[in-house]
């Protein structure tokens, strides 16, 4: 048995050649407490009660898994089930915490699944199968409806999704009495953009900042609440040009700094969005796939180089500064900060 004092835990997904695992580490050094063998993951979740870790993997036809994690940072797998779609790679939990929300890039499908008062996957409520592109702007990437994020609002009203398939981003109300999606917007963007993540600006719940993969993007919107429509105000280059094409991915958010942070993958950096404009910073690594801020630092997962960095915020500007530790571990691709859990937790 663990006797992990008590602190926030770091939740790794990781996925080396052949294998799989996700693990939960001690921040700060990089300890390891406990870990699970999944399959290929793609993203992890945690329940908004603290005792359940949801992991999306992406090993053969997709599957989701559940982990039950201790107090000590122990995890055990409880339940796994299909993931309703190809390639799941991301996924989020309604507000509630009885509906688990799961983004399959190649299914080109939204996936509902019920969660259990012990944590475990229940039964699918819905799958909403998304329209294909009418006239892709990139045939190779977007041959089809590909799903990248699923995110609710800051109210918890409507789920976002942004599909790099077809240069939009589905706004859907969720029953939450029968799990059941209801369209409720489509925002178009222009040809190409090719959105992935989204984020909403901490304190201003009407500000969206959307990371575009295929334009190396960041455009910023303005969200209606009540209709979860989306008005572009501001669109900036993601980096600089370089040599290298560069893939704007994850798109996170410091509330103490109020500051949007984006990963490049080929730039291999981190941008920083301030109203004074984009600056970037090395990432540590390369090909960040993943941001978790601690209100000092920022974490950043760089998969190719196996590490987790630790680059440290300006107190004032809010963008990094230092690069003052790594944490080693194989192909990180996920990583979410997670305070200990709680006895008789979901």
């Amino acid at each position: 048995m663990s006797t992990r004092k008590a602190g926030a835990l770091l939740i790794v997904a990781a996925g080396p050649p052949g294998g799989g695992t996700v693990a939960a580490l001690s921040p700060g050094d990089g300890r390891m407490h406990g870990q699970a063998a999944v399959a290929q993951p793609l993203h992890i979740v945690r329940h908004p009660r603290g005792g359940h870790i949801y992991a999306a993997s992406a090993a053969g036809p997709g599957s989701i898994v559940a982990l039950r994690l201790t107090a000590g940072g122990e995890l055990h797998p409880v339940s796994e089930a299909p993931s309703e779609g190809a390639t799941p790679c991301h996924l989020a939990i309604d507000p509630t915490g009885r509906f688990l929300l799961t983004a399959n890039y190649d299914g080109g499908t939204v996936a509902v699944r019920a969660l259990g008062q012990d944590g475990r996957l229940g039964p699918v409520t819905d799958v909403a199968e998304l329209p294909p592109p009418r006239h892709p702007a990139d045939p190779g990437r977007q041959d089809k409806a590909h799903p990248h994020q699923v995110v609710f609002d800051p109210a918890g009203s409507h789920l976002l999704v942004s599909d790099l398939g077809t240069d939009r981003v589905l706004a859907f109300r969720l029953d939450g009495h029968n799990g059941r999606l209801h369209q409720a917007n489509v925002c178009a963007l222009p040809a190409g953009s090719g959105p992935r993540n989204l984020t909403f600006l901490p304190g201003a719940p009407t500000e969206v900042y959307i990371a575009c993969e295929l334009d190396s993007t960041v455009k910023k919107n303005e969200y209606n609440p009540r209709t979860a429509a989306l008005t572009p105000r501001h669109s900036t280059p993601a980096g600089q040009r370089r040599a290298v094409r560069n893939y704007p991915g994850v798109i996170a958010v410091s509330a103490a700094h109020h500051r949007v942070y984006v990963a490049n993958r080929g730039n291999d950096t981190i941008a920083t969005v301030a109203p004074a404009g984009l600056t970037e910073t090395p990432s540590g690594g390369s090909w960040p796939m993943d941001i978790a801020a601690t209100g000092t630092a920022l974490l950043v997962a760089n998969r190719d180089t196996g590490n987790i960095a630790t680059l440290e915020l300006d107190p004032v500007t809010g963008a990094p500064a230092r690069h003052t530790g790594d944490i080693a571990i194989p192909r990180p691709v996920s990583i979410l900060l997670a305070p200990p859990a709680h006895p008789h937790t979901a």
